[in-house]
């Protein structure tokens, strides 16, 4: 329901999570450099700090790595020096997503051993490790699987679920849980 002037309040039952949202926009992004920004327009004096996590009404972003009284720089999930905790849906493996710098529409999750039954077109979604990102936001799914012979452990590739080039319209989400406020972004079109 609506709290105030663009304030929209969510009680999430299944996971026992709360979220406020507040609108955003990117001012600026890049999708093809080694680390990978938004600039949005919130900042300190609208609640937005460092480290909440950014995610889109595609999927997850990022998270925030720097505000001032009214912009926030996003780190996205193509940056080499970011680790976001992510799980495959429908079994709850949970690994760290790194992005190798190389393909702008392609993450990795290196080292899943051969045992688990991953298949391309799989989901990933956050696992809520870390206080980032909510539970079960998707992430991105399987592109393809790739398996060295003789190596006990295989990579994954991963197409991201949020749409890092065309990203324009935020809700900044505050989560709620215990007191303690987590925060991330929701796009909007």
């Amino acid at each position: 329901y609506k709290l105030q002037d663009k304030v929209y309040y969510i009680n999430d039952t299944l996971y026992e999570q709360q979220y406020q949202y507040i609108p955003a926009a990117v001012i600026n992004s890049s999708d093809n450099k080694r680390d990978n920004y938004f600039t949005i327009n919130k900042g300190l004096k609208s609640g937005i700090g460092e480290g909440m996590g950014v995610i889109s009404k595609d999927g997850t972003v990022g998270f925030i790595v720097d505000a001032s009284n009214h912009y926030s720089i996003v780190k996205t999930l193509l940056s080499e020096d970011i680790n976001i905790s992510v799980k495959l849906k429908k079994n709850n493996e949970h690994w760290l997503l790194k992005w190798n710098g190389e393909n702008n529409r392609i993450a990795q999750i290196n080292g899943v051993t051969r045992d688990i039954d991953i298949q391309e077109g799989d989901e990933l979604v956050s696992s809520g490790l870390g206080g980032r990102f909510p539970v079960g936001y998707p992430v991105g799914t399987v592109s393809s699987i790739v398996q060295k012979p003789g190596e006990k452990f295989m990579d994954i590739q991963l197409k991201p679920s949020a749409k890092l080039d065309r990203s324009r319209h935020l809700l900044l989400v505050f989560t709620l849980k215990d007191g303690d406020m987590i925060r991330a972004v929701n796009e909007q079109r």
